[in-house]
């Protein structure tokens, strides 16, 4: 839903095409790598090669439309945060609110799997191939700081869509990172702080 409106991978266009906009949950309309990329607008798609498909397709604009229908949040604001501050995401992430970012991958990302899956250490920066997603949580461990992230690539990527990255690692490899605000489209469910221990 957030990606058809916009097509081209940019963050700033992702903000800009999403600001005030209402967002249904994932489990209405899961991620498909193939329709992913029949919707990229960009110059060179590789990821054509990859999932049989072509570029720059048509948006389903009708399952776009009842997606924003069926809506139970509306993006309101969307804050650019210092990416190479810990302090700063630690923050955020202990007031309970995830922070979007991007960062480079290499194919060493691509192939993480298992319980409790972890991320390998190292710098990605070569690969000058960048992808966003959601720190959600982070844990301190003897070794060091671990954060929490959740891709959008279904749930056989990680555990469960779900992966711990070193905290060194995310910082030498991550670019943007912004907080996204929602408020909930039905009135009769106003937003409320989590009690201690509702997740």
């Amino acid at each position: 839903q957030i990606w058809g409106r916009y097509h081209y991978p940019s963050m700033q266009s992702a903000a800009d095409a999403n600001r005030n906009q209402p967002l249904s949950i994932e489990s209405n309309w899961r991620y498909s790598a193939k329709t992913a990329c029949s919707w990229y607008t960009g110059g060179y798609c590789d990821c054509g090669s990859i999932t049989g498909t072509s570029c720059n397709q048509p948006v389903d604009s009708a399952k776009l439309s009842s997606m924003d229908k069926a809506a139970n949040v509306k993006v309101t604001n969307i804050t650019e945060i210092n990416v190479m501050d810990p302090a700063e995401l630690k923050g955020a992430l202990a007031k309970g609110q995830n922070i979007w970012f991007a960062m480079y991958v290499d194919s060493r990302f691509q192939d993480v799997r298992g319980t409790n899956a972890v991320i390998p250490d190292g710098d990605f920066r070569a690969s000058r191939s960048g992808h966003a997603m959601v720190i959600a949580g982070y844990k301190t461990q003897g070794n060091g700081t671990y954060y929490l992230l959740h891709n959008s690539w279904g749930t056989s990527w990680g555990d469960g869509g779900y992966a711990w990255i070193l905290e060194k690692t995310l910082l030498t490899n991550m670019k943007y990172g912004y907080l996204v605000d929602v408020s909930t489209s039905n009135p009769s469910t106003p937003d409320k702080p989590n009690q201690p221990g509702e997740p």
